[in-house]
């Protein structure tokens, strides 16, 4: 979707969305994914984690000894429309991108530990400031994901003035990048009747 390309406010920069990730976490992800199902945005952690999005989900995958996993690995999933909140959290030399979701506790991470962000199955672990504003502007996007997904746009037409309301509400959120040009053609026509 174009709200994934332009995350970083230019076209020409959407392959920092999409990186190379540990190849264990790659073959742990190809099976998860549904046939057809884009990846927009695929970021290795600080560990060996990785952020996947898809149009309709978040992954987070952990694999590895520094994220509590001797052996094996976890897959932690939820729709956009579960996600409460996403919040990048750093600290000086590190820090997290942590998720909420429906049944998921949030709580504050500490740099080693059980309680660390490394450990837990709802964050990843960011090493590099220089990639902070990358990741603060991926979690907007995915809470932007998530209220598009709880108040879908509605299907029934309006009529007069109301048309009209609904119409601008769907350019702003077109011009805002929760819409796609294609996703906002589609629900204009639905507004109209056509």
């Amino acid at each position: 979707m174009e709200g994934w390309a332009t995350v970083m406010g230019r076209h020409d920069e959407t392959e920092v969305l999409i990186g190379p990730i540990p190849s264990k976490l790659e073959r742990i992800l190809v099976p998860l994914l549904d046939p057809g199902e884009p990846v927009h945005v695929k970021l290795k952690g600080g560990f060996k984690e990785a952020l996947i999005c898809t149009d309709s989900r978040v992954i987070i995958l952990k694999t590895g000894l520094n994220t509590g996993l001797m052996f094996g690995s976890n897959a932690w999933q939820s729709r956009y429309s579960a996600i409460t909140s996403a919040e990048v959290h750093y600290h000086g030399i590190s820090g997290y991108l942590e998720l909420t979701a429906g049944g998921v506790a949030e709580s504050r991470k500490t740099f080693v530990g059980k309680n660390s962000a490394e450990h837990a199955p709802n964050c990843v672990s960011l090493l590099a400031r220089h990639d902070l504003n990358v990741w603060r502007k991926i979690a907007s996007m995915i809470l932007d994901r998530a209220e598009q997904a709880r108040h879908p746009v509605a299907s029934a037409a309006p009529a007069g003035d109301d048309l009209a309301c609904a119409i601008e509400r769907l350019w702003r959120l077109h011009n805002e990048g929760a819409l796609s040009a294609e996703e906002f053609a589609t629900a204009k026509a639905r507004l109209i009747g056509g």
